[in-house]
């Protein structure tokens, strides 16, 4: 499977083990499906999947696990999001469901049968510069030490961009302090400098293959608006997103990385 084309993961609550058959045949190959059985299970195939989706069955045999489920993401990160779809025969039970309806980012009404619906939930998921991460390593791996390529790596197929040091180090399964140590043995700047290079290079990227507006790529990248994306831009790079449009962007991101590295990698010529 593409990564770079399928979402990170769609969890599937169902009880009916035909219906989430349904709704699993639905959703591959466009997906990576896993189907849990209650809430418990649920909560631990989420827990630090950035980017996934979840697809809770909504029935008189699911209302208290779901109502628990959505009491246990309030507050969840804005790449995390819930759909609730019905189980068939349940429309009626539609008024009942209000208080769990306000908790869901969208309502499949016709269930496992509304297949467009279902491939639509993951296709709104997927990260819209998925597919420029070959593009952005063949960029920046010269200008990073060998050391680090694995790690760099393994951030860019994420596919998600991360908000804060402790969700990029839990990502690379690693602590915040031995990513730290990490990127200072290999000559790295520090976790923080890195994290914000690896959001630079995503915004570098679709400065040169889109026309978007920097609005719409801060939105894309989770940041609150294009201010935030032009401040982040000028402290770390020492340009604005509209003067890179006129240069090489990933090139001139990339440079910036090599003039924050720490040190020389230990016991490296370079």
């Amino acid at each position: 499977m593409n990564n770079a084309r399928r979402v990170a993961l769609a969890v599937v609550l169902a009880v009916d083990p035909d219906v989430s058959q349904r709704v699993e045949n639905a959703l591959r190959p466009e997906a990576q499906v896993r189907v849990v059985r209650n809430e418990r299970d649920c909560l631990h195939s989420v827990d630090r999947e950035r980017g996934a989706l979840i697809l809770l069955e909504l029935s008189p045999q699911t209302d208290m696990p779901v109502r628990r489920i959505l009491w246990a993401l309030r507050g969840r990160d804005a790449t995390l999001r819930v759909f609730g779809y019905l189980a068939p025969k349940q429309e009626s039970a539609l008024a009942t469901m209000e208080a769990v309806r306000r908790g869901l980012d969208g309502l499949i009404f016709r269930g496992p049968d509304d297949i467009r619906a279902l491939r639509n939930a993951v296709g709104n998921q997927r990260f819209a510069f998925a597919g420029g991460v070959e593009y952005i390593l063949g960029t920046v791996n010269p200008l990073v030490p060998a050391g680090l390529h694995s790690l760099v790596r393994q951030v860019f197929e994420s596919l998600v961009p991360f908000d804060t040091v402790p969700a990029l180090a839990a990502h690379v399964r690693m602590s915040p302090r031995v990513l730290s140590k990490t990127l200072d043995y290999f000559g790295g700047p520090t976790p923080e400098l890195f994290r914000s290079w690896t959001l630079l290079l995503w915004a570098a990227y679709a400065l040169q293959t889109t026309p978007w507006s920097i609005e719409r790529i801060a939105r894309e990248l989770h940041l609150r608006s294009g201010s935030v994306l032009s401040h982040l831009m000028q402290r770390r790079v020492g340009v604005t997103p509209k003067d890179l449009r006129r240069q090489d962007a990933l090139l001139t991101v990339g440079r910036a990385f090599r003039r924050v590295r720490s040190r020389s990698p230990r016991n490296s010529p370079i």
